[in-house]
Formats: C-alpha cells, structure tokens, sequence
C-alpha cells in the first residue's frame, strides 16, 4: 500500500481515471473477495470438433491437450493467467501455440523474458511459415536494430504483393475445407463413440448380464460345436432359440426330401407357356452364329475394326453406311450408261475445283436447262404444236402478240402471207386456239424456242474446255439431247464434289488409319469398307438377341 500522502492521491486518481485499460485498472484497484465464474468460450479443435453454436475456432499449428485449450479459454475471458511448470514440461511449446493462435486472429503478441536464450528458443519453436512474422530483438542494440530492421522490410515486402480478393478467396476456401474436416472428424467422434457404447454396454444372455467380450469369449469357445450351421439366427428379446432339435430333424429330412431342387426355394418359377417356342429359339441361334461370325471377322482382320466402340462413333457409322449407299447408287447409274465421252468427262472434273470458271458457268448452264425441260415438258402435256423455225419470222410472232393482246393477227386484212400460213398451222390439243390464254400458250412456245436456242449456244461453248458432247441442231433437237446429258453431267458432277471430296475424311472418322488404304486400292477399298460397317452395324442390331438371351436365362 503507498505509505506518504502523494502516493496516497496519485493512487487515488489511478482508480477514478476511465480511460484506463481494464488490465492496468485492475493492478491499482482494490481486489474481489467474491469469486466470480466466467463463461467459458468453446473452440472448435481435434478433440472438440463438434462443440456447438457459438464455438470459435482454435489455431494450434502442434500438438496439444486440453490444459492448453484452457489456457486460452481463460486468456479469453481474463486479463491475464499464469502458467508455471518444471522444466521440460511443454511451456515454450504451448507459448508458441497460443503466438500461432492470436497471430492467426490478426492480433499483434508481444513477447518478453529475462534472458535473450528463453526468447530465442521460442522463437525457434515457432512453425517455419509464422516465423518470418516474428521481430525479435535478441542482441546488443546495433545487431538488434538491424534484425529489427531487416524483419520489418520482410514483413512489408510480403505485405506489398498480397492482392486482397485472390487472399480474401483462398481465406475463404481454406475456412470452407476445414468446416469440412471438423465435419469430418466429428462423424469419426461419433462413430468411434457408437462402437464404444456398444462395446462397453451389457447384455442379457444365456439367463445373465455378460460384456460384449465374455459373449465373444464364449462364441469363440463353442465355434467347433456349432460351425455346421451356416444359417442367420433371427434376433429374440430372450436370447432364446425359437426352434428345437425336433424342428432341426424335421429340416433336415425336407431338405433331403428336396434333395438338388432346394436351388428353386425363393424363386418363381416360369410359366412354360411365356418360354419362348423352337421358332424363336432358332431365330436366336441363328443371329448367335451371325454376331460370332463378325467377331471373328474383326479378329482375323476380314473386317475393319472402328476407331473406337463410342456410341459417337457408331452414329458416325451408320451415317457412313448410308453415305456410301447413296455414292453407290449414283455410280452403278454411271457405269450403266454407255456414252464414250463419260470417261473424259469424269478425268476433267477430277483435275477442276470447285469455284473453277468453267465448272461455276457449267453448273448454272444445268440449272437453267432442268427448269427449261420441265416448261417443255408441261407445254408437250398442253399438246401446243408450233411450225418448226415459226419464232424467226418477225410478222408471225407480232401476230401472236396481238391475239394474246385480245385483238386481230393483223393491221390490214392483206399481205404478210408467210405469217399468215404460218399461222393457220398453229394448233392446241388439235384445233385452232381461241382467246388470250390459248394464244399466250403459243406465246410461251415462242420464248421458250428462245430460251432453249440460247441454252444449246452456251452448252457448245463449253464442249470442248469440259470435254462434253456437241449437241446437234440448235433449237429442240438439241435442247432434247442437252436435256438427256444433263442428268449424266450431274452425276459425275455429284461423284467428284459430293461424295469423293468427303470420302477420306468421313471414312478416317470412323476406321481411322485404316482409311489410307483408299488412295492404294481405291474403289475396292470402299467397297471392302462398305461391307465392313454393315458388319459393325448388323452385330449392333444382333446384341438386341443377346438381350433376350439374358432375359431367358433369368
């Protein structure tokens, strides 16, 4: 207590000043005699996973044990605790778990002794990813400053490439996975708590209260006596049998009784009328022998395997299959056709790409001369029949206009004989036209002459660059021939720029390198292919008969 009257007023003013931090009040003011329990604040860690609501979590980075814990539990309610010990009993250990715990709260621990030695083993205690945080100062003041100094340059440098959202989110993550384990560890509580309540309980049996360890005492004793019987015993509140060596007996002379048909007993047997008949039973074995015969085709090499067993893949494969059918068809059309420039023909598409000139302007020349076949062919249906050259003669075809204008052929009722004949000779369905619409049929006659003269003049011009047929004649002599080749040049044209161009790719998708062979063997190689999908395909259809085969055996 302060003896003279200064001390007296300065300790006085010690108790009435507020500002005061509680832990420094509590040095100058006068002591409790009531004892006041805390709440204990619960922390979450190995031994205290599941610790309820309001627990915090406990940063140990080393071993510890619950005196520890309850170091910090009081730090938490308290200005202060006293931990002492002989040496060699864990305090600079627990010193540096409490330091790894404040730190890791983001809280500043300062750290004091009386020898530098007893600082500098704990700060060797310290784990090697908190240590650079720790400044020391262990020695006389010039080493001391520049250690001092060399720790806060560290500290800041470490500090300057922190990004604060990539910190906030690996923060984030790491509080995340070890909710995780605490959840995890707190099932593996449980679960060792469960069988330790089992091992540890008592049981009733055989007419007294046993351990779990005398019962596996006495099972282990007893196992000779008893290993003839495999069956599960059903569970009884007694612990009594509910059955008797009569029942036993009675067993085992049904099950002699049953003798091989004890397999069945749980089990439904079929209907036979629901058994498959001798026909399907066929039907199956002969799809088995087909699906074995492609198995053993790939296996040999007679058929060409797929580059995988993919659903993908074999989506592919059918598409495939259909791709190759309809370049099939299209080729069996050419090969039937017995025209001696087709050979020419398809060598002078192989040497031509796609946006060539000459096979653009061949291209729309086909286009235009399908739509004039089929206004040709709905005039032919018409029956309009019309002088050959009548379209050249000027006077005639003024005189069509007028009558499709609903007036007279001619001006004056004399002269333009020619005309004049020639219009006599102009007949629909056998009779002279009458009206508007008849005459506009002629009409339409005369322009598609036009139309079909102009079609043979660029089809000629493109003889000889794309090695094609002269047509004969220049109106619909021609026109007929042009119109029969056309569907021939399509072709050709289809072989080479639809279904070649993407033949290697298509087939590369599917058989993989197997699909070099086109460029040795060529068509042989597609048809070997062709074939060799069909087989992948049929075997695909044939797993629907191993199905069955399963169900039947079920």
């Amino acid at each position: 207590m302060p003896g003279n009257p200064l001390e007296i007023q300065q300790s006085q003013k010690l108790e009435q000043a507020s500002t005061l931090p509680s832990v420094v009040r509590s040095l100058v003011q006068r002591g409790d005699d009531e004892i006041r329990v805390r709440p204990s604040q619960a922390f979450r860690g190995l031994s205290t996973s599941d610790a309820g609501e309001g627990a915090q979590e406990l940063y140990f980075p080393m071993p510890y044990n619950d005196e520890q814990v309850s170091i910090v539990q009081k730090l938490h309610a308290n200005d202060g605790v006293v931990v002492q010990g002989p040496p060699g009993t864990g305090k600079t250990h627990t010193i540096a778990n409490v330091i790894s715990h404040y730190l890791a709260l983001g809280k500043r621990v300062l750290v004091t002794a009386k020898s530098e030695s007893a600082l500098a083993v704990l700060q060797e205690k310290l784990p090697e990813s908190i240590r650079p945080l720790s400044i020391s100062l262990l020695a006389d003041e010039r080493d001391g400053m520049r250690q001092f100094e060399h720790a806060i340059q560290t500290i800041a440098s470490r500090v300057s490439t922190i990004r604060p959202d990539r910190a906030a989110a690996t923060i984030a993550a790491a509080a995340e996975k070890l909710n995780q384990l605490h959840a995890r560890i707190t099932d593996i509580d449980n679960t060792v708590a469960a069988y330790a309540r089992k091992h540890m309980e008592r049981y009733f049996f055989q007419g007294r209260e046993v351990t779990p360890e005398e019962m596996a005492k006495v099972v282990i004793e007893t196992a000779d006596q008893h290993e003839w019987f495999v069956d599960e015993v059903p569970v009884s509140s007694d612990s009594t049998l509910p059955f008797d060596d009569s029942d036993i007996s009675a067993l085992r002379q049904a099950r002699l009784a049953v003798g091989q048909d004890l397999t069945y007993l749980g089990h439904r047997l079929p209907d036979p009328g629901l058994l498959p008949t001798w026909a399907d039973l066929r039907g199956l074995h002969t799809d088995l022998l087909k699906a074995s015969a492609i198995d053993e085709s790939v296996s040999v090499g007679r058929t060409l395997p797929l580059v995988d067993s993919s659903l993908e893949t074999f989506t592919k494969c059918q598409a495939l299959v259909s791709f190759l059918e309809d370049r099939k068809v299209v080729a069996t059309r050419l090969a039937g056709l017995a025209y001696p420039w087709m050979g020419a023909l398809q060598a002078r598409l192989a040497d031509m790409h796609p946006q060539d000139p000459l096979l653009v302007a061949l291209q729309t020349l086909l286009a235009e001369v399908r739509h004039l076949d089929e206004q040709r062919r709905d005039l032919v249906a018409r029956a309009v029949s019309v002088p050959e050259g009548a379209e050249s003669n000027a006077d005639f075809r003024e005189a069509i206009a007028r009558l499709v204008a609903g007036r007279s052929a001619f001006f004056l009722p004399f002269g333009k004989a020619e005309a004049r004949k020639l219009l006599t000779e102009v007949s629909l369905a056998g009779a002279e036209p009458s009206g508007s619409e008849q005459w506009g049929l002629v009409s339409q006659v005369l322009e598609w002459r036009d139309e079909a003269r102009r079609v043979v003049a660029r089809w000629n011009a493109l003889v000889e660059d794309c090695q094609l047929p002269q047509a004969p004649g220049k109106t619909e002599g021609g026109f007929r021939s042009v119109a029969e080749w056309r569907s021939v040049v399509e072709d050709a044209h289809r072989i080479r720029f639809v279904y070649d161009k993407a033949l290697h790719p298509r087939l590369k998708e599917v058989l993989g390198s197997s699909a070099e062979q086109l460029w040795t063997e060529g068509e042989e190689f597609v048809t070997e292919a062709h074939q060799s999908l069909r087989r992948h395909i049929d075997r695909s259809q044939l797993a629907y008969a191993l199905r069955q085969i399963q169900d039947l055996l079920k």
